[in-house]
């Protein structure tokens, strides 16, 4: 659901709709090795301006690749 015409849908049937800007991911063939901090600045900017205007829509900004990490947070 990365297009303005998925969302307009939504917002016509009522749906909220929670999105996650970009699954940095874990292992051999994921996200990982791809998003760099310019890049990933770049699509951000690109996708909060192509969303900015729905008011259906919440960002979810999740996906910790190393749980052991979070499970001893404390």
């Amino acid at each position: 659901m990365n297009n303005p015409q998925s969302m307009n849908e939504t917002k016509k049937r009522g749906l909220f709709v929670i999105m996650s800007e970009l699954w940095y991911g874990a292992g051999d063939g994921l996200w990982m090795h791809h998003v760099k901090p310019g890049n990933a600045q770049v699509y951000g900017a690109l996708i909060g301006k192509r969303f900015a205007r729905f008011d259906n829509l919440m960002w979810m900004h999740a996906g910790e690749s190393d749980w052991a990490l979070v499970l001893n947070a404390n």
